[in-house]
């Protein structure tokens, strides 16, 4: 892993290659040690053929194993990887003798992990990211707080711990904490009208009346006669002479 400062900025030099399917692939630079080469000779030569940049090795990264299929038999890889710091050079893909490598780039390193095509890969840039600050003019990365999800609970928590709103004051220490249900049940209760306060208030209001008042009879509606207008009814000679006018 190449790391180089431009503009205020630490940027990474990665290459991209297309695999065995045919998919186009953004990796770190990489190779096999040629000859009596250490692992430090063949991570400055591979990085330099691979990206046309030479560079300095830092300090180690780490390393990843992972095994994979050809033709006939399963192959098992232990890849080096190390911190190299540019020193010269220009992005070129025309020094790498097996032609793997169809594209060439400088990443910021804070873009770097979006980039990349493997998990591994990324996490061997998240661990450079935190060592790049003793050798770069660099800041580590600021930790990362998720805020919590606060979940109102209206009922018993799961550790038996009851809401303020349905603990009873008067309740013994050592008396088993209500269930759920009869926590609902308990707030039904409190939020109907109580009929028996009702009643006695009722009760009470009548009570208080002066006793005077309290004991007079209510008054009886008034009789239908009341309520019409007296008719005198006609009389006898009026009705025979009233009779006679008319045969």
């Amino acid at each position: 892993m190449v790391v180089r400062e431009h503009r205020g900025a630490h940027q990474v030099a990665i290459i991209a290659r297309y695999n065995r399917g045919g998919r186009l692939e953004w990796v770190l630079p990489k190779g096999h040690p040629e000859g009596e080469e250490n692992h430090h000779e063949a991570a400055m030569r591979e990085v330099a053929e691979e990206t046309g940049i030479s560079g300095d090795v830092l300090t180690e990264l780490g390393h990843i194993e992972y095994t994979f299929s050809v033709p006939g038999r399963r192959i098992h890889k232990t890849v080096h990887h190390f911190l190299l710091r540019a020193t010269g050079g220009e992005l070129t893909i025309d020094n790498d003798p097996d032609q793997e490598a169809v594209d060439v780039a400088w990443v910021d390193v804070d873009r770097l992990t979006g980039r990349l095509t493997f998990l591994n890969e990324r996490r061997i840039v998240e661990m450079a990211r935190d060592l790049m600050a003793e050798f770069f003019d660099i800041a580590p990365p600021p930790a990362t707080v998720r805020p919590r999800r606060i979940i109102p609970m209206l009922r018993r928590f799961p550790s038996g711990l009851i809401p303020e709103q349905f603990r009873d004051a008067d309740a013994e220490p050592d008396k088993k904490p209500p269930t759920p249900y009869e926590l609902a049940q308990k707030l039904a209760r409190a939020k109907q009208p109580d009929t028996a306060t009702s009643h006695s208030d009722s009760q009470e209001s009548a009570d208080s009346l002066p006793k005077d008042s309290a004991d007079e009879p209510a008054a009886e509606p008034p009789s239908p006669d009341h309520t019409r207008p007296k008719i005198p009814k006609p009389s006898a000679a009026l009705f025979e002479k009233h009779r006679k006018r008319n045969t």
